[in-house]
């Protein structure tokens, strides 16, 4: 909404409510690229497709804070902090595409398999730190999760459900 220097804090932008409400990660904070800028905030106040953003820290991930121009673009940036592996996938799955939670059996009672099961009990300890401050496919993301993380996910059609394992030997 203005030029900022490089120690503004209180940034105000355009545009609509999920290019700021919406979170990609699993810190609790929200994160944009301004220019080469990546940028902390904690929420927004605001209406009518002008959104202060709120608790600013600037200069995040080593990036070097900068002075920005009125018509400069803010990109969301997705980070997660020590995520497991398995679980930054359902969150990219069920909150970054149109795939519903339904179709995901998460967590459910008795003996079925459930990625709770299957990731507790084998990829407890698989995790990874990662900051994507480009745009890029939640399927590119997922498979590099999935690699790193060592399991395998799939459509089930039988069970209309996308099922879990753990690479095993």
């Amino acid at each position: 909404q203005s030029d900022i220097d490089a120690t503004t804090t209180a940034i105000s932008v355009s545009g609509l409510e999920t290019d700021v409400s919406t979170a990609m990660g699993n810190d609790g904070f929200f994160y944009a690229r301004i220019g080469s800028e990546v940028i902390r905030y904690s929420g927004y106040t605001g209406s009518a497709g002008v959104w202060a953003l709120t608790g600013v820290v600037r200069g995040m991930f080593g990036t070097e804070q900068g002075n920005h121009g009125v018509d400069d673009g803010m990109q969301r940036v997705g980070h997660y902090e020590r995520a497991l592996y398995w679980q930054m996938v359902y969150d990219l799955l069920t909150n970054h595409t149109t795939i519903p939670a339904s179709m995901i059996p998460y967590t459910r009672d008795g003996d079925d398999p459930t990625w709770e099961k299957e990731g507790q009990g084998y990829l407890s300890t698989l995790r990874g730190t990662g900051t994507f401050t480009e745009p890029r496919a939640v399927a590119e993301i997922c498979a590099e999760a999935m690699r790193d993380g060592m399991f395998s996910i799939w459509w089930d059609e039988r069970a209309q459900q996308i099922q879990m394992l753990a690479n095993r030997q």
